[in-house]
């Protein structure tokens, strides 16, 4: 790319004359330089000539700047040389000396300073929906001749074409959508090619006959966002309506309520739906696929100002994305690298705030190709490159040659009008790039010698220039190493095109206004599927556990009387803590997989036993799910997904049971068993922007047929980001199973035992 940059120079050099000339002597002249803006840097260039035309080497001499600050002297190569030149923010005039060796003077044409982003004011700067009346809003951009272009993006309402006032603003009138309720019109514009950025908003206000009750002939104020209205009086059913005005971010009014000598004042919840405050700025062009460049996008405050402090989330569906910077007044960078695909879709969201959300499709271009065209651009012109068959040209014959407009990455732009002169000989007055981005235009000398600039210009002012001589004379001058692009594009012309390869055409992003966000409206809608993935978490489980194991009254191996850990007579329940590992997959948005483990231990001290029992609870769950996700339509950028589902699958609980006797002298021994079961269940859940929950019933059928276990799961969770999050909750167990002899199949006995305990996790989510 650095190459590239060093060509921009030379294409974009306005209309200098080397003037028409025989070659008796030494030759030193200065290429065409650009204008350019103050605070910026551009490359000036000069070409050394001996009397035989052949290229001067080795020269030295210093650069002194005027109105700016000039660099080194560097040798390019093939009699060229080159010197940078930044302007200073403030002056008026520019210029580069060369002293030494090589000598001479160049004028550097200064434009003022260039300021990067719009001022936005709109009049009025706030509109009562109810009214439809519009807003004219003034994009204003201080330095930028005309004509230029400014597309621009509603977040509300209908946003009219961009009309040119004056020389350096542009008008968008702004109409209120049908939908009242108070929210932003968010509108922000941007000239083609990443020039300049900004936005601003109008205010929609609502407007309500607000339903009041009261006592009969009591009179009524309302305060809503430091405009009074009223007073009504309240009729003698005890009711009144008020017409009130609500601007966005108001959300509380103050009721005042006179009747005779008494007054009640308090505070009214108005309830207002969500708005949105952030939207992107227009995309700057088609982007290159691998290629980067920098997005913009507005975050404002409700009530409209700035927000200078945002925590903004962006994620696209191809490539990669950068941090959101703040960058001043309210307007965030995002840097984007595009991936393979014809078009990328970037989300902005507010973490915490359902409503907060806006996306931008992004059109893409096929990586430039080797040899050959490659894809046209819709992007804006950033250079012309003018492509001479031959830096040297006979005064009586006639060239052909090829003007290419590029986008900023070097990609051709099709349609473009060139107008064309030449310091020598003659060249039709315009040209048309045509559908390949690339024209051809026709040069006679009609026998005039001397140094020859071809210039083409666009209608925007984009220029680049070609520079020949004109000469019956054999010498050798050849183009500078510094016109890469050039040379590529000369390689591209000449080099037969390779077969044609299916690459999806770009489509050039075209601004339309993004529809309001609605009112909370009831009724499910078919849901989209956008849940995690995957979710999994580990954690800590915390509570109780009570145990009783009854005998029959033939209690065979069994303890002869009954025996409880806790919960007997009143006796405390044994305290229980351990880990639980959890994780969820839907290998379809309705079609999931669940993996549950816990591993508790509890110790109870009994007056029965010498020392402490302590055992270790385990178990084990996998099981497969299905669920139907429904969208709550409240909040049009970020609606609420609620889900119901069932289970089934495999678990194992394992049991201590209690042997021997408890007379003196005998001796009471516990093993633990395991139970396989089949699990069956149903279970809900809801996403709603970072919080989610879920609670599911389920039950344990040992054998697959024997009800013996039944319990309850409630988790709610928090997203941290976008990959990790926190979760709390609770559960239930409750347990019942029959000792039988292995052989004999007689009942011995039941055991029953309860758990209950609380937990906390952390997880991750894909």
């Amino acid at each position: 790319m650095s190459r590239w940059l060093g060509a921009w120079v030379l294409a974009l050099a306005p209309s200098a004359a080397f003037g028409g000339e025989a070659f008796d002597e030494d030759i030193v002249r200065f290429a065409p330089v650009a204008p350019v803006a103050g605070g910026e840097t551009t490359r000036i260039h000069v070409l050394a000539l001996d009397a035989e035309g052949n290229p001067r080497t080795g020269l030295g001499a210093t650069a002194i700047g005027a109105g700016g600050r000039a660099g080194d002297l560097q040798e390019v190569g093939n009699g060229w040389y080159m010197v940078s030149f930044t302007a200073d923010r403030d002056a008026s005039a520019g210029s580069v000396r060369l002293r030494g060796a090589l000598s001479g003077k160049v004028t550097v044409p200064l434009l003022p300073a260039r300021p990067s982003r719009f001022t936005v004011t709109a009049d009025p700067p706030a509109v009562v929906v109810a009214t439809g009346a519009p807003s004219r809003m003034t994009f204003t951009l201080p330095g930028f001749p005309p004509p230029l272009d400014l597309v621009t993006r509603a977040s509300s309402g209908g946003a009219g074409p961009a009309t040119k006032e004056g020389d350096s603003s542009w008008l968008v009138t702004l109409t209120a959508p049908s939908t009242n309720y108070p929210h932003l019109g968010i509108v922000t514009g941007a000239i083609p090619g990443g020039v300049a950025v900004g936005g601003g908003a109008v205010a929609f206000v609502g407007a309500v006959a607000f339903p009041i009750q009261g006592p009969p002939g009591a009179r009524v104020t309302m305060k809503v966002g430091g405009k009074s209205f009223g007073p009504v009086t309240i009729d003698a059913t005890g009711n009144a309506r008020l017409p009130i005005e609500v601007p966005p971010g108001v959300r509380e009014a103050v009721q005042i309520i006179e009747q005779g000598n008494q007054r009640t004042e308090g505070r009214i919840d108005l309830g207002p739906p969500g708005t949105r405050r952030l939207a992107w700025v227009p995309a700057p062009g088609p982007i290159p696929v691998g290629k980067s460049a920098t997005l913009h996008l507005l975050v404002l405050e409700a009530h409209g100002s700035p927000d200078m402090d945002a925590q903004v989330d962006v994620q696209t569906t191809v490539g990669t994305v950068g941090r959101a910077a703040h960058i001043g007044n309210g307007l965030y960078a995002v840097d984007y690298t595009p991936g393979a695909a014809a078009q990328g879709t970037l989300t902005a969201r507010i973490p915490g705030s359902p409503v907060d959300v806006d996306s931008l499709d992004v059109s893409h271009l096929a990586a430039m190709p080797a040899v050959g065209l490659p894809p046209t651009s819709g992007g804006a012109v950033a250079a012309v490159l003018l492509l001479a068959p031959d830096p040297v040209v006979s005064p009586t014959a006639s060239s052909t040659i090829r003007a290419v407009a590029v986008d900023r990455y070097g990609y051709p732009v099709p349609g473009v009008t060139l107008a064309l002169s030449a310091t020598v000989g003659n060249v039709p007055s315009s040209v048309n790039t045509g559908g390949t981005g690339v024209a051809e235009l026709a040069w006679s000398g009609n026998g005039m010698r001397g140094s020859l600039v071809v210039e083409a210009t666009t209608t925007t002012g984009v220029s680049g220039t070609a520079s020949m001589l004109s000469t019956d004379r054999a010498i050798q001058v050849r183009e500078p190493e510094w016109t890469g692009m050039l040379a590529e594009w000369r390689d591209r012309l000449a080099a037969p095109a390779p077969a044609p390869v299916p690459v999806p055409e770009p489509v050039a992003p075209v601004p339309e206004p993004v529809a309001p966000v609605p009112e909370p409206g009831p009724g499910p809608v078919a849901s989209s599927g956008e849940l995690p993935m995957i979710r999994a978490r580990l954690g800590a489980a915390f509570g109780t556990y009570t145990y009783a194991q009854v005998p029959n009254a033939d209690p065979g191996p069994l303890l002869p009387g009954r025996f409880s850990l806790g919960g007997a007579e009143g006796a405390k329940p044994a305290s229980l803590q351990g880990v639980e590992a959890d994780a969820r997959a839907w290998f379809l948005p309705w079609v999931g997989a669940h993996v549950a483990g816990r591993v508790t231990q509890y110790s109870f001290d009994t007056n029965v036993f010498a020392r402490p029992i302590s055992d270790v609870i385990s178990h084990l769950r996998v099981d497969a799910t299905g669920r139907v996700p429904f969208e709550l339509d409240d909040a049009a950028d970020h609606p609420t997904t609620v889900w119901a589902g069932v289970s089934a699958g495999f678990q194992l609980d394992d049991f201590l049971v209690f042997k021997g006797c408890l007379e003196p002298g005998c001796e009471v021994a516990y093993e633990t068993i395991f139970v396989p079961a089949m699990e069956i269940g149903g279970e809900i859940g809801f996403e709603a922007g970072p919080v989610f929950g879920i609670a599911s019933v389920h039950q344990g059928l040992a054998g697959a047929r024997v009800p013996y276990r039944v319990g309850f799961d409630v988790d709610a969770g928090y997203e941290l980001s976008d990959r990790v999050f926190l979760s709390v909750g609770g559960a239930g167990v409750v347990r019942q199973i029959a000792i039988e002899g292995r052989d004999s199949g007689t009942e011995y006995g039941g055991i029953v035992d309860r758990q209950w305990f609380g937990r906390a996790a952390v997880g991750i989510q894909l």
